[in-house]
């Protein structure tokens, strides 16, 4: 009897699970969750985002972040299948300190085929509890432009740096939500996927141009405000870029902090959003799948209990298990 297929969702699941407990019990080994090629994105004290890549250079940056001295729980895991075989994941979680100071946070993956499971090619951590609004010349973007932009020029790499196109992006993308959201389909193409939250909470991906469009106009985006707060861009994975943006969205008598994470796969000309994935900051509550790494009293999730700490029980379970799940999960999607 054939076992269950393996979803996008349970390869995000699992290498959540993993990287977080190796982060927080043997960070001298999450590094080898990546490659030279890998781009690494974290905040620096005044909130500045540095890019570090080369595993020398990542391990130097996450052992300087003593994440052995916080407890970690993760409230949502949302997992798309992406560019060339590769796997989106989006986590947001709460960072507990010593002190019981919690900060929440948002971290963006992008985890790239090799020839047994994944690696992680682009990673941006965000706290989200405390931003400020970043320079994008696009704040308010409702308030920002004339015009509405021509979406029938896309944006062209060319020699031009990520943040450039990312900013160009953000520019263009929030305005027409904001102006025309009856346009805001043509960003995307029939292979993208959109995950946004539906009234109670849960994410539902939709896919095609029809499922996507019904969707955002379900959305009245017309009646809200939105700021951004920042935009975060890391190198072409095969000539893509991974978008994370921070911001608010202003009602008549409300706001609440979002966060939406894209992945801009090349086309012809320019770009199409390929993956999408918006979460509001404030309403983001605990995961059923995920209360881990919560103290430093020995107890550990029953599918991490049996993980070794050295580098040949990390490598020989990432080897198994994502080979497994990158082999089912590609079967299953052909």
């Amino acid at each position: 009897m054939a076992g269950k297929p393996v979803t996008v969702k349970m390869v995000g699941n699992v290498f959540v699970e993993q990287y977080y407990y190796i982060l927080h019990r043997n960070p001298e080994l999450a590094h080898r969750f990546y490659y030279n090629s890998s781009v690494l994105s974290r905040p620096e004290e005044d909130g500045s985002m540095t890019p570090v890549t080369t595993i020398e250079g990542i391990n130097k940056r996450i052992l300087s972040l003593d994440s052995t001295s916080y407890s970690v729980e993760i409230l949502s895991v949302d997992a798309q299948a992406s560019y060339n075989d590769g796997v989106m994941v989006v986590v947001i979680g709460c960072l507990t300190g010593k002190d019981n100071r919690k900060r929440k946070f948002a971290q963006s993956f992008f985890l790239a085929p090799q020839a047994k499971g994944y690696f992680v090619s682009d990673d941006i951590f965000k706290y989200v509890d405390e931003y400020k609004s970043d320079d994008v010349d696009s704040v308010p973007i409702n308030n920002a432009y004339g015009s509405t932009p021509a979406y029938s020029e896309p944006v062209m790499a060319g020699e031009v740096s990520v943040q450039v196109v990312a900013n160009a992006f953000v520019k263009q993308y929030y305005t027409t939500l904001q102006k025309n959201p009856e346009l805001v389909h043509r960003f995307y193409h029939n292979s993208s996927v959109l995950s946004w939250p539906e009234e109670d909470g849960s994410m539902n991906p939709v896919t095609t141009i029809q499922g996507i469009n019904k969707k955002i106009l379900s959305g009245d985006s017309t009646s809200y405000r939105v700021e951004i707060l920042s935009v975060d861009a890391l190198h072409y994975y095969e000539k893509g870029a991974m978008v994370v943006v921070t911001g608010s969205l202003k009602g008549k008598d409300k706001w609440k902090k979002f966060i939406q994470s894209f992945f801009l796969a090349p086309q012809d000309v320019g770009f199409f959003v390929l993956n999408d994935v918006f979460r509001y900051v404030n309403e983001s509550k605990s995961d059923d799948d995920f209360v881990l790494i919560k103290d430093d009293d020995g107890s550990t999730p029953a599918s991490t209990t049996e993980l070794s700490n050295s580098y040949t029980g990390i490598r020989k379970w990432a080897d198994h298990a994502w080979r497994v799940m990158f082999e089912k999960f590609h079967s299953f999607k052909g």
